[in-house]
Protein backbone atom coordinates (compact mmCIF):
# COMPACT_ATOMS: atom_id res chain seq x y z
CA UNK A 1 0.00 0.00 0.00
CA UNK A 2 3.08 2.19 -0.51
CA UNK A 3 3.56 2.86 3.20
CA UNK A 4 7.06 3.94 4.24
CA UNK A 5 9.22 0.90 4.97
CA UNK A 6 9.84 2.01 8.55
CA UNK A 7 6.09 1.90 9.21
CA UNK A 8 5.84 -1.55 7.66
CA UNK A 9 8.72 -2.78 9.81
CA UNK A 10 7.14 -1.26 12.94
CA UNK A 11 3.89 -3.10 12.23
CA UNK A 12 5.53 -6.46 11.59
CA UNK A 13 7.72 -5.95 14.68
CA UNK A 14 4.53 -5.43 16.68
CA UNK A 15 3.11 -8.66 15.27
CA UNK A 16 6.25 -10.64 16.05
CA UNK A 17 6.34 -9.01 19.48
CA UNK A 18 3.12 -10.77 20.43
CA UNK A 19 5.12 -14.01 20.52
CA UNK A 20 7.90 -14.87 22.94
CA UNK A 21 11.09 -16.77 22.23
CA UNK A 22 11.67 -19.58 21.78
CA UNK A 23 9.29 -19.15 18.88
CA UNK A 24 6.85 -21.86 17.87
CA UNK A 25 5.31 -22.72 14.52
CA UNK A 26 2.58 -20.21 15.32
CA UNK A 27 5.10 -17.37 15.04
CA UNK A 28 6.89 -18.81 12.01
CA UNK A 29 4.89 -17.06 9.26
CA UNK A 30 5.45 -13.68 10.91
CA UNK A 31 9.17 -14.31 11.25
CA UNK A 32 9.42 -15.33 7.62
CA UNK A 33 7.47 -12.28 6.50
CA UNK A 34 9.62 -9.97 8.61
CA UNK A 35 12.75 -11.57 7.12
CA UNK A 36 11.36 -10.86 3.65
CA UNK A 37 10.53 -7.26 4.58
CA UNK A 38 13.99 -6.72 6.09
CA UNK A 39 15.57 -8.16 2.96
CA UNK A 40 13.55 -5.84 0.73
CA UNK A 41 14.61 -2.93 2.97
CA UNK A 42 18.26 -4.02 2.56
CA UNK A 43 18.52 -4.79 6.28
CA UNK A 44 20.24 -8.10 5.66
CA UNK A 45 21.66 -8.90 9.10
CA UNK A 46 18.31 -8.63 10.91
CA UNK A 47 16.74 -10.61 8.06
CA UNK A 48 19.24 -13.42 8.61
CA UNK A 49 18.36 -13.45 12.32
CA UNK A 50 14.68 -13.86 11.42
CA UNK A 51 15.42 -16.59 8.88
CA UNK A 52 17.32 -18.44 11.62
CA UNK A 53 14.48 -17.95 14.10
CA UNK A 54 12.02 -19.21 11.51
CA UNK A 55 14.18 -22.27 10.94
CA UNK A 56 14.19 -23.02 14.66
CA UNK A 57 10.45 -22.34 14.97
CA UNK A 58 9.64 -24.96 12.34
CA UNK A 59 12.22 -27.40 13.73
CA UNK A 60 14.26 -27.30 10.53
CA UNK A 61 11.37 -28.44 8.36
CA UNK A 62 12.14 -26.13 5.44
CA UNK A 63 12.33 -26.57 1.70
CA UNK A 64 14.84 -25.68 -0.96
CA UNK A 65 13.23 -22.28 -1.55
CA UNK A 66 13.85 -21.31 2.07
CA UNK A 67 17.55 -22.09 1.71
CA UNK A 68 17.63 -20.17 -1.58
CA UNK A 69 16.04 -17.06 -0.01
CA UNK A 70 18.32 -17.20 3.02
CA UNK A 71 21.37 -17.72 0.81
CA UNK A 72 20.49 -14.68 -1.29
CA UNK A 73 20.12 -12.64 1.88
CA UNK A 74 23.41 -14.00 3.24
CA UNK A 75 25.14 -13.05 0.00
CA UNK A 76 23.91 -9.48 0.36
CA UNK A 77 25.07 -9.45 3.99
CA UNK A 78 28.48 -10.64 2.78
CA UNK A 79 28.06 -13.78 4.88
CA UNK A 80 29.59 -15.84 2.10
CA UNK A 81 30.10 -19.10 3.99
CA UNK A 82 26.45 -19.01 5.05
CA UNK A 83 25.43 -18.44 1.42
CA UNK A 84 27.61 -21.32 0.25
CA UNK A 85 26.15 -23.66 2.88
CA UNK A 86 22.57 -22.68 2.11
CA UNK A 87 22.97 -23.13 -1.66
CA UNK A 88 24.41 -26.60 -1.00
CA UNK A 89 21.37 -27.41 1.16
CA UNK A 90 19.01 -26.13 -1.54
CA UNK A 91 20.76 -28.30 -4.13
CA UNK A 92 20.54 -31.35 -1.88
CA UNK A 93 16.78 -30.83 -1.58
CA UNK A 94 16.25 -30.03 -5.26
CA UNK A 95 19.19 -31.21 -7.37
CA UNK A 96 17.42 -30.46 -10.64
CA UNK A 97 17.05 -26.71 -9.99
CA UNK A 98 20.03 -25.34 -11.90
CA UNK A 99 19.55 -21.80 -10.60
CA UNK A 100 20.87 -22.99 -7.25
CA UNK A 101 24.01 -24.37 -8.88
CA UNK A 102 24.53 -21.14 -10.84
CA UNK A 103 24.18 -19.09 -7.65
CA UNK A 104 26.55 -21.44 -5.78
CA UNK A 105 29.10 -20.93 -8.54
CA UNK A 106 28.69 -17.15 -8.29
CA UNK A 107 29.40 -17.19 -4.55
CA UNK A 108 32.44 -19.39 -5.10
CA UNK A 109 33.70 -16.94 -7.72
CA UNK A 110 33.07 -14.06 -5.34
CA UNK A 111 35.35 -15.63 -2.74
CA UNK A 112 38.02 -16.53 -5.30
CA UNK A 113 37.23 -20.23 -5.55
CA UNK A 114 37.12 -20.27 -9.34
CA UNK A 115 38.19 -23.93 -9.65
CA UNK A 116 35.23 -24.95 -7.51
CA UNK A 117 32.91 -22.68 -9.52
CA UNK A 118 33.99 -24.33 -12.78
CA UNK A 119 33.36 -27.80 -11.30
CA UNK A 120 29.88 -26.78 -10.15
CA UNK A 121 29.10 -25.26 -13.54
CA UNK A 122 30.35 -28.35 -15.39
CA UNK A 123 27.95 -30.52 -13.35
CA UNK A 124 25.10 -28.10 -14.11
CA UNK A 125 25.96 -28.01 -17.81
CA UNK A 126 25.93 -31.81 -17.86
CA UNK A 127 22.35 -31.62 -16.55
CA UNK A 128 21.25 -29.00 -19.11
CA UNK A 129 23.58 -28.07 -21.94
CA UNK A 130 21.16 -25.38 -23.17
CA UNK A 131 21.28 -23.13 -20.07
CA UNK A 132 23.19 -20.16 -21.50
CA UNK A 133 23.94 -18.42 -18.19
CA UNK A 134 25.95 -21.43 -17.03
CA UNK A 135 28.36 -20.99 -19.93
CA UNK A 136 28.67 -17.26 -19.28
CA UNK A 137 29.49 -17.86 -15.64
CA UNK A 138 31.96 -20.58 -16.58
CA UNK A 139 33.60 -18.17 -19.00
CA UNK A 140 33.97 -15.58 -16.25
CA UNK A 141 35.46 -18.12 -13.84
CA UNK A 142 37.90 -19.27 -16.50
CA UNK A 143 38.89 -15.67 -17.23
CA UNK A 144 39.77 -15.28 -13.56
CA UNK A 145 41.99 -18.33 -13.92
CA UNK A 146 43.67 -16.79 -16.98
CA UNK A 147 42.36 -19.64 -19.16
CA UNK A 148 41.41 -17.30 -21.97
CA UNK A 149 40.99 -19.89 -24.74
CA UNK A 150 38.59 -22.00 -22.66
CA UNK A 151 36.84 -18.85 -21.43
CA UNK A 152 36.31 -17.68 -25.00
CA UNK A 153 34.80 -21.05 -25.94
CA UNK A 154 32.41 -20.91 -22.98
CA UNK A 155 31.38 -17.32 -23.74
CA UNK A 156 30.89 -18.15 -27.42
CA UNK A 157 28.63 -21.04 -26.40
CA UNK A 158 26.63 -18.70 -24.14
CA UNK A 159 26.24 -16.30 -27.06
CA UNK A 160 25.17 -19.12 -29.35
CA UNK A 161 22.50 -20.05 -26.79
CA UNK A 162 21.23 -16.46 -26.67
CA UNK A 163 22.66 -15.00 -23.45
CA UNK A 164 22.16 -11.23 -23.89
CA UNK A 165 24.98 -10.27 -21.50
CA UNK A 166 27.76 -12.04 -23.39
CA UNK A 167 28.35 -9.45 -26.10
CA UNK A 168 29.64 -6.91 -23.59
CA UNK A 169 31.95 -9.51 -22.05
CA UNK A 170 33.32 -10.58 -25.42
CA UNK A 171 33.92 -6.94 -26.30
CA UNK A 172 35.63 -6.26 -22.99
CA UNK A 173 37.91 -9.29 -22.90
CA UNK A 174 38.39 -10.28 -26.54
CA UNK A 175 38.23 -7.18 -28.71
Amino acid sequence: MNAPIDEVIALIDKSVGTFTPPYTEEAAPYLLERARIYTNAEKYRPALVDYDEYYKAVNGKVNDQFYYMRAQCAMQAKAFQRALDDYVEAIMLNPDELTYRAELAVVNMRVGRNDEAVKILDVAIAKDATYAELYRLKGLALLQQKKNKEARAALDKAKELGDPQVDALLEKYFK
